[in-house]
């Protein structure tokens, strides 16, 4: 399984600007020593995630170097542990077939394939997870001793969500205190206690506390542009139009029904239809009160948080992720009880056989946001790497740090409320601009000299790829310097 997981992390570049934008903080972290501020440029912090991914990155490429399998590794490894939680869970949920939860969770299309990216979104999985086993272990637990312990589990778990993505990382938690208030479900130990929760407090809020203290008006921030207006408004630009949650999460959920789906299918034949009319008998007789309880866990685990994301206005695919970690454990509670053929391990086997070639053959795949291949471009067209990459109205290639050494900046035509921008047109150019490479999309290229030819300055176009043109600054009359 680890093995699975690990290969061919290294074989493609970094791809689009999510995957270059958590690697060039985590080594900005490095190169600065600043591990409590995390900074998009040396000029530029960047808060709009809590630092915990930041922090692995950063390690693992301490640890094992400037390899692009090194950035990609707390992904894989969160992805490892995951599957191991959720056998936890499984045996707790699913005693009858353990093994199949995390079988299921492991060979998920969606899951499998995000461990292979640089993303926040894989270690919060792991470690939302770790949280959710604290909380069905104290449930299941023997002795109030037990579940004691499980529940400090429980609240170690989420105060590190918290530190890994803020606030949306305990809606788990939500599910957790709705599902406990209106199923009438009974512990031995109170859920919560003043260890476990002072606990949470001394994970969860150190960090938050020294940012703020050092820059007051982060409390603004956090509260303003990173929960409301990604909840209420557009300002984020990701897929906030009303048919957003359609767009952007119903093909994630229908890829991530894949192999299993399919499976499912096959056996509502008339063939394994005896065996699915035995299952559903058994949850109607069979300790009816306790699988109906733990289904309906699984439920408000999966519903809770799909229906806040659909909700709010910033939305992006991975966001789910850690929604097919109930899904994994419900799909196993329903085919805990159909009868195992041999066919069914030789397709799985076969399906797994395919989703490492599909890693093993994503350098061939065409992507126009490859920073490997853009770092080449450049490369070809400069003698040394330029100190700063300057992007005009188009989202940064954060990547070209980890390939070049850049510096990589962001500027807008105007004023934006967006913060993902660094600094106005204006503002850069009044400095000096001739340091620096300019990079823009192909449509904008000549918005972007002329915009340079308004302040006094000449854009010269070196060379342009698929989706960027690249572009050196002189004064007029000057020799264009590579």
């Amino acid at each position: 399984m680890t093995i699975a997981a690990l290969l061919f992390q290294g074989n493609r570049g970094l791809w689009g600007t999510d995957e270059g934008r958590y690697s060039n903080v985590a080594l900005l972290m490095l190169e600065s020593g600043d591990w409590l501020v995390p900074h998009r440029h040396p000029e530029f912090a960047h808060y709009t995630k809590p630092p915990l991914t930041y922090w692995a990155i950063a390690l693992s490429v301490k640890v094992f170097g400037m390899q692009e399998w090194a950035l990609r590794l707390p992904s894989a490894l969160s992805f490892v542990g995951t599957t191991l939680l959720i056998f936890l869970i499984g045996q707790r949920l699913v005693p009858r077939r353990a093994w199949l939860a995390p079988v299921i969770f492991f060979s998920n299309l969606v899951a499998f394939l995000a461990a292979n990216l640089v993303n926040t979104d894989s270690l919060l999985t792991f470690i939302e997870t770790l949280g959710m086993w604290g909380f069905v272990a104290m449930w299941h637990a023997q002795t109030p001793a037990d579940a004691r312990v499980y529940r400090r589990w429980m609240w170690a778990g989420f105060a590190l969500a918290f530190i890994t993505k803020g606030p949306p990382a305990l809606l788990p938690l939500l599910s957790v205190l709705l599902y406990r208030r209106f199923s009438g479900l009974k512990f031995s130990v109170s859920m919560f206690s003043v260890g476990s929760f002072s606990l949470f407090l001394a994970i969860a809020l150190p960090w938050f506390i020294a940012v703020t203290l050092k820059d007051p008006s982060l409390v603004g921030y956090f509260l303003g542009y990173e929960v409301y207006d990604r909840v209420f408004s557009s300002v984020h630009d990701r897929n906030s139009q009303w048919y957003g949650p359609l767009v952007v999460y119903g093909p994630v959920l229908l890829l991530s029904l894949l192999p299993w789906g399919l499976l499912a299918a096959i056996l509502a034949s008339s063939r394994y239809r005896t065996a699915l009319r035995a299952y559903f008998q058994r949850l109607r007789w069979e300790r009816f009160r306790q699988i109906h309880q733990e289904s309906f866990f699984l439920i408000t685990w999966f519903l809770i948080p799909l229906l806040v994301f659909c909700l709010a206005r910033s939305r992006l695919w991975l966001y789910i992720l850690p929604l097919l970690v109930p899904m994994a454990l419900a799909i196993a509670r329903a085919l805990q009880y159909v009868p195992v053929r041999r066919w069914m391990a030789v397709a799985l086997a076969a399906w797994i056989f395919g989703l490492i070639m599909i890693k093993g053959y994503a350098p061939r795949f065409s992507h126009t946001k490859d920073a490997r291949e853009i770092a080449e471009m450049i490369k070809r067209v400069v003698t040394t790497p330029p100190r700063e990459i300057v992007f005009y109205e188009e989202p940064a290639m954060y990547g070209l740090k980890f390939y070049l050494g850049s510096s990589i900046r962001r500027v807008a035509a105007d004023q934006r409320k967006d913060q993902s921008y660094d600094d106005r047109f204006v503002d850069v150019v009044a400095k000096n601009p001739e340091q620096s490479l300019w990079m823009t999309n192909l449509p904008r290229e000549a918005l972007l000299q002329n915009a340079l030819a308004e302040h006094g300055w000449v854009g010269t176009v070196l060379a342009r790829g698929e989706a960027y043109s690249v572009l050196s600054v002189t004064r007029p009359g000057n020799p264009v310097r590579p």
